[in-house]
């Protein structure tokens, strides 16, 4: 169990390397160049829909929770997010910033 899972309830989905139409913002130069990558590896974004509602909706995930999920599978953390101390640590930076940022105070003070 997490830092974050201990002390939250955090429900995130997201899909990964989906070829959407967000590309048109890029010049047509890029777009042409890197077409057939985003079309040989990247998802449509009906693909990419399909893991992100079967987390959501299925029932085998009903009492899944602190993990990852990739197209229905749970994966295995990284070390570094295992690391119940280093996880620790960042809980306490981003509460410190949220803090301060809350507090109309700069988030970082520089140190010379």
């Amino acid at each position: 169990t997490t830092h974050a899972a201990t002390h939250t309830a955090t429900y995130s989905a997201t899909h990964t390397a989906t070829h959407t139409g967000l590309w048109r913002q890029y010049p047509l130069w890029y777009r042409i160049l890197t077409f057939p990558v985003r079309k040989l590896y990247l998802r449509t974004p009906e693909e990419a829909a399909v893991g992100v509602v079967y987390t959501l909706a299925s029932p085998d995930m009903e009492n899944v929770s602190g993990k990852f999920v990739s197209d229905g599978r749970e994966i295995a953390f990284s070390g570094k997010a295992s690391d119940t101390v280093l996880a620790t640590n960042l809980w306490v930076a981003c509460s410190v910033l949220i803090q301060r940022l809350q507090q109309n105070q700069p988030p970082l003070q520089h140190v010379q």
